[in-house]
């Protein structure tokens, strides 16, 4: 009987134990604070320093306001040029900074972004889980309008309620909390054939706008080409300042059953992690929304990543790029300052600003016209000196022959994942399902 007594204190004293390694933070929905309770929540589960634990959301739907975001500089792989952008701080609405062993828990509940956002970010953490929820926008940066008729020199169109507009002097204007364009980038989107193709805007040639009633306006043109009855047109700027989440410096991070619904001025982008999961997540407009389009371009961005990505059991419908994107960065060498030391330079004017290279990465410096590999070292100190230039410090000299090589770049082979992609569905995709390219820019 003792025995049995000290075996079931054993057990109860385990089951304790369990429960205190794995505590719950709960948050729940308050008008006006939301964005203040979840950063409170992540505090104070940022207190537990490493221990496993879970923020909780009770259901119901999150306002996260531009406001009242976390306002954080990142420069972020393909977003924008200094010159399109030359503050590219980014609003960010679920800020996970340095953080361990924390999963966050929607419960089927909706993170709305009021404003041109960045819905998350975790930077520099590890083992982070993101699942049963949906991130959404209420005025998304993509506008859409349905041609209700059409003559040689006009249109009559509908516009979907979360679009909002102005008309000055005769003049249209799309905009938002923090953005708005007069042209831009547009997409075609037939319901019959379920297909979306690049193509003329609205905007464009348009000499006056106005409103016949509430959402629905007149458009006349000086020209325009005949575009058919209830098409639909996805309209957008070209300015990628925001992404919709970001992962950057980050190793073990599962995004399971989440629901993006838009995904606002760019998609998820993973820059320098390793060992990032994909599951049963939806790149898709809420259904009954009337929406049509769910993304601003690309849905995944993979960029200079290691480990494993696995992206599986998930949906990508109605993107304006490739749902699916992973490259790498090439770096030209624009001049050698000593026979181990090199200065490089970000070429893409949308790439820039981030740490390419560490301490003990692998190279190979390529000859960029044949993509030939002609030399491999390794780093043994890295430099960012400006947002455009790094340098690097080799572990062993280069050759006398390589030195003398034309145009080349440098590859950091570290920094390339394994890539598992299995059992997606890509619909309403006007480019590639999934693209695997490096950026060579000269």
């Amino acid at each position: 009987m003792k025995k049995y007594i000290l075996f079931m204190m054993s057990v109860w004293f385990i089951q304790l134990a369990i429960f205190a390694q794995s505590r719950i933070i709960e948050v729940f929905p308050e008008q006006g604070k939301d964005i203040e309770n979840i950063a409170l929540a992540l505090k104070k589960a940022a207190d537990c320093k490493g221990r496993p634990v879970t923020v909780k959301f009770s259901p119901g739907i999150y306002q996260l306001d531009r406001a009242k975001s976390s306002q954080v500089l990142y420069y972020i792989s393909n977003t924008t040029s200094e010159l399109d952008d030359p503050d590219p701080t980014k609003h960010i609405g679920l800020y996970l900074n340095t953080l361990k062993n924390i999963t966050i828990d929607g419960c089927g509940s909706t993170l709305l972004m009021n404003g041109e956002m960045t819905s998350f970010v975790l930077d520099k953490c590890e083992g982070i889980v993101l699942k049963n929820f949906n991130i959404d926008y209420k005025h998304p940066t993509q506008t859409e309008v349905e041609v209700l008729e059409e003559g040689n020199d006009y249109l009559i169109v509908q516009v979907h309620p979360t679009s909002q507009y102005r008309i000055v002097d005769a003049q249209l204007e799309w905009y938002g909390d923090g953005w708005s364009f007069k042209n831009g980038i547009a997409q075609s989107y037939d319901r019959i054939s379920e297909m979306t193709w690049r193509s003329w805007s609205p905007m464009e040639n348009l000499l006056r706008t106005v409103e016949l009633r509430p959402n629905v306006l007149y458009l006349q043109y000086k020209e325009k080409p005949q575009v058919g009855l209830h098409t639909i047109f996805q309209m957008r700027d070209s300015f990628r300042d925001e992404v919709s989440g970001f992962v950057n410096r980050s190793k073990g991070i599962l995004l399971e059953n989440i629901n993006f619904y838009y995904l606002g001025n760019f998609g998820v982008v993973c820059q320098y992690s390793e060992n990032i999961t994909v599951d049963r997540c939806n790149f898709a407009p809420r259904p009954g929304s009337g929406r049509t389009n769910a993304g601003f371009a690309d849905f995944i961005q993979v960029s200079g990543c290691r480990g494993m990505i696995d992206i599986k059991n998930s949906r990508f419908i109605g993107a304006h790029d490739d749902p699916i994107n992973i490259h790498g960065t090439h770096l030209r060498v624009i001049e050698f300052l000593s026979d181990n030391r090199l200065k490089l330079r970000f070429m893409h004017d949308q790439t820039f600003g981030f740490e390419a290279f560490f301490k003990g990465d692998d190279i190979e410096l390529v000859d960029s016209r044949s993509l030939l590999v002609v030399g491999k070292c390794k780093v043994k100190e890295a430099k960012l000196v400006t947002p455009r230039e790094m340098e690097l410090t080799l572990s062993s000299p280069l050759s006398s022959e390589v030195m003398q090589q034309k145009d080349l770049v440098i590859e950091n082979v570290t920094w390339t994942p394994e890539v598992r992609i299995t059992n997606n569905y890509f619909a309403r995709v006007p480019t590639k399902g999934f693209l695997s390219q490096h950026d060579v820019s000269l």
